[in-house]
């Protein structure tokens, strides 16, 4: 199924859903360094304002996915330390 990344900070339920064979089709974050971090791990481009979404591309997604924030977590590791080898 298809599935959009929504506030998707480094790609934690991309990579999840992946694994069960689904496929992102558009994802977005606000946050530059984490974008960048995304598309290196994802090689898919992610847009930075959720509020440009056009919603009517996206109708027959299956799943929307927002996850939990992160920011306490990254004040404990370097970005080099979540880009994915």
């Amino acid at each position: 199924m298809k599935f959009i990344d929504l506030f998707a900070g480094l790609g934690g339920f991309h990579i999840a859903l992946s694994a069960l064979g689904h496929k992102c089709v558009y994802a977005c974050e606000l946050s530059d360094s984490l974008r960048k971090i995304y598309k290196k791990n994802f090689n898919i481009n992610i847009d930075g304002d959720i509020t440009k979404l056009d919603i009517k591309k996206y109708l027959n997604t299956k799943f929307y996915v927002q996850v939990f924030l992160v920011s306490h977590f990254l004040k404990l590791v370097t970005v080099k330390d979540l880009i994915i080898k």
